[in-house]
């Protein structure tokens, strides 16, 4: 795979059916000169002519106007500046949308099934007095996730071979890559999968649902493994007008959000529903290198989405130090303005940004996207490697446990 700070021509553009998700990267330019423009009208050019006609007015005290004038222009530049900042499409178009597309054939996803059954039995054959993995479904975790768990296994931390994450690598690399990039504008080189699993819904026996919760990630995506199964799909819910959408993505194909946007897994009525799940973290650095990722502005510090985010991470850190006794001083400040600012960007960004669902490829085009993302050059995203690896808030990574993995 190269790696890179920048994003290349979306391989599957031509197969994008309509409405088109707009152009992340080509509309910045546009809305980088409204601010300047607005800045400049009216910090610069505004404040100057109010002097000069305060200069012309000089015998008249009563008559200078920069004095009512000014503090005016500075909440109309505040307020306009704000709007374009919130029209782009990281704050608009897919900050509160859900999209499916194509990425797995059906060998594919049974492939994966299968890897995934075979490492269950590693895992009981392994430890075969483990009462979690004694547990029906046998050799399947059930407690990983503390808060909301699922009935899971880890590409990672489980005893997946190396083979099955090349495998899966290499499908990511060349076509999920590309389609975060082409969505959000992030670059390949920012993108760090924190946590990745098979998960698996049982109608009679193990966990049937999910209940809602949102996703400790910037972007979060799952992939359906299979179909011969009743009910499932996921159910996103806007906390500001208590509505919500019901997605039923295809067989193979990925649904891939915003991961602040709240969802629940609705019950499987019948038989085992599969999916592969992911958690990706949106990095300006690098994990490993420490080189800047080439993630912009409009990706990150002026993107709700990313921001909101950032201040969870913020408030887990500020958590953590205390159960650990290592609280700083500023600790009790920060905590109040992380909660503030995530509950503010919360309901913001609900009430803000419609709340969608998209198709992005026309069923009888999924071979051919998929074929023309595979002839493309592959894209430089972290998939598994980094799982092991915490980014804080304050920037310090956490290396306990490295591991080498391809």
């Amino acid at each position: 795979p190269i790696s890179m700070s920048t994003t290349l021509p979306f391989a599957g553009e031509a197969f994008l059916k309509d409405p088109v998700p707009p152009d992340v990267i080509s509309e910045r330019p546009f809305f980088t000169a409204q601010l300047f423009f607005t800045i400049i009208v009216l910090v610069v050019v505004a404040p100057y002519l109010l002097s000069k006609l305060d200069q012309t007015q000089a015998d008249d005290k009563e008559a200078f106007v920069s004095v009512k004038w000014l503090p005016r222009l500075n909440i109309i530049g505040i307020l306009l500046s704000g709007y374009w900042i919130l029209s782009t499409s990281n704050n608009y178009y897919s900050a509160r949308s859900v999209f499916v597309a194509p990425l797995l054939s059906n060998d594919e996803c049974q492939h994966l099934i299968q890897s995934s059954h075979e490492t269950a039995q590693r895992n009981l054959k392994q430890f075969p007095d483990n009462d979690e993995f004694k547990q029906s479904p046998k050799g399947w975790r059930k407690e990983r996730h503390g808060s909301y768990p699922t009935t899971d296994l880890n590409l990672v931390t489980d005893p997946f071979t190396k083979e099955d994450r090349m495998y899966l690598g290499t499908r990511l690399h060349a076509r999920l890559s590309p389609l975060i990039s082409r969505l959000y504008g992030i670059p390949p080189a920012s993108i760090r999968a924190n946590d990745m699993f098979v998960v698996r819904y049982d109608a009679h026996e193990g966990q049937q649902a999910l209940s809602a919760h949102t996703d400790e990630a910037h972007v979060s995506f799952n992939i359906l493994l299979n179909d011969d199964f009743e009910g499932g799909g996921t159910r996103f819910h806007n906390r500001w007008t208590g509505e919500y959408m019901d997605v039923f993505p295809p067989k193979g194909s990925v649904l891939l959000s915003n991961a602040v946007i709240r969802h629940e897994g609705l019950p499987t009525t019948r038989g085992t529903r599969y999916i592969l799940v992911g958690f990706l973290q949106v990095d300006r650095r690098h994990t490993f290198t420490g080189m800047n990722t080439g993630l912009s502005l409009f990706s990150s510090l002026l993107s709700m989405p990313w921001v909101h985010v950032r201040c969870k991470q913020g408030i887990a850190a500020i958590l953590q130090r205390q159960r650990l006794e290592q609280t700083k001083l500023t600790d009790a400040i920060m905590y109040q303005w992380f909660t503030g600012m995530s509950t503010l960007l919360q309901y913001v960004g609900d009430l803000w940004a419609p709340h969608r669902s998209y198709s992005l490829i026309h069923a009888d085009n999924g071979t051919g996207y998929l074929a023309a993302l595979d002839a493309a050059p592959t894209f430089g995203a972290i998939w598994f490697q980094g799982q092991r690896r915490v980014k804080k808030v304050d920037k310090v990574i956490d290396r306990h446990d490295p591991r080498e993995l391809s």
